[in-house]
């Protein structure tokens, strides 16, 4: 049983953790970005301490509760996360992408301008966010063979590659 959990949130956390550090990238103020996605990524350690802490605490415990109090604890977050997550814009990025730009704007009004309608800031993220989207749809249209055709974008290719493996293959990883 925590095999086959363990493959199916091996498959979504990694996911959850992109698109939550991404929205806070994006709905952060400028100034704070750096701030909130440090915390947002230190907090999961926090989490590991905390869940090896209770999980030792509760390793001799009587009939089957030794193993059902971490796995209760480990929902709550979850949700809580369920429960909010409605509360939560949409990303500005994907709105635009959509063709929603009046929403995406209205968001970006609340949370960069503090609801100044004419800010020149709101107004220049909405520039940047449309050139950034253009410029992918037009690298969307190589596909992966692109990636193989110049001797620069291969040597690319390897050292990124590389870098996801040896990140894994770091001390931790490897052990556990």
């Amino acid at each position: 049983m925590y095999i086959v959990a363990r493959m199916i949130l091996g498959f979504g956390i990694p996911t959850c953790i992109v698109s939550g550090s991404s929205l806070i990238g994006e709905l952060g103020y400028p100034k704070e970005r750096p701030v909130l996605t440090s915390l947002f990524n230190v907090a999961y350690f926090f989490g590991q301490v905390a869940a090896a802490g209770i999980t030792f605490g509760t390793n001799n415990m009587a009939k089957n509760w030794g193993w059902r109090i971490p796995s209760l604890l480990q929902m709550a977050p979850s949700i809580l996360q369920i429960v909010f997550i409605y509360t939560l814009p949409e990303s500005p990025r994907w709105l635009i992408d959509h063709d929603r730009d009046a929403e995406a704007e209205a968001i970006l009004i609340k949370y960069h301008a503090e609801g100044n309608q004419e800010s020149e800031f709101v107004k220049a993220e909405m520039a940047q966010i449309r050139s950034t989207i253009e410029l992918e749809r037009q690298a969307s249209a190589h596909g992966w063979t692109h990636l193989f055709s110049t001797a620069g974008l291969r040597r690319r290719l390897l050292i990124t590659s590389m870098l996801g493996l040896f990140t894994q293959w770091s001390g931790n990883t490897l052990i556990s």
